[in-house]
Order: C-alpha cells, then sequence, then structure tokens
C-alpha cells in the first residue's frame, strides 16, 4: 500500500453498517483453551504469532489489527486464498 497522510487513530466511529461474526479458532489439542491465554502468551513470549485470515485489507484483517492494538500484542496475518480473493 502506498505511504498514507492519516491513520486510523484519525477517525471516529459515526456509526455501525452491520454485524458479523468472527472467530478465532484453534485445533482442539492446542495449547490455548481460551483468548485470555492466547494474548497472555503472545505479550510474555514476544513470539511471532501467526492468524490466517481470508485476505489483505478485508474485514478479518482489520480486526486482527485491532486485537494487536487492544491487547498490545503483534500477530503475523497469513492470507489464505478465498472466495473473496481470486
Amino acid at each position: 500500500m502506498k505511504k498514507l497522510d492519516y491513520k486510523l487513530d484519525d477517525f471516529i466511529p459515526t456509526g455501525m453498517y452491520g454485524k458479523l461474526p468472527f472467530w478465532l479458532a484453534v485445533k482442539p489439542e492446542a495449547r490455548w483453551k481460551t483468548l485470555k491465554e492466547f494474548v497472555e502468551e503472545a505479550k510474555k513470549s514476544r513470539a511471532k504469532l501467526m492468524v490466517g485470515s481470508y485476505g489483505k485489507l478485508t474485514a478479518a484483517d482489520f480486526l486482527i489489527e485491532l486485537l494487536n492494538k487492544n491487547a498490545g500484542i503483534k500477530l503475523t496475518n497469513v492470507p489464505f486464498k478465498s472466495s473473496l480473493n481470486h
């Protein structure tokens, strides 16, 4: 993306357009059983945890960035090919 002269924090929400459910899912054998455990490990280990989504610049991508910001972590988004981006 090209460098912009504004950032997300420069905007305020004015209303809600819609609601969509989003999930953070892990394999049943994963060591995290809750979002809290996942975030705690991301903070402690400073490991580069990766999460998959259905594409860059999608609602999922923005939610991952929102989680990063609000939780004080840095997850790496790995966009997978989907019906939205082929």
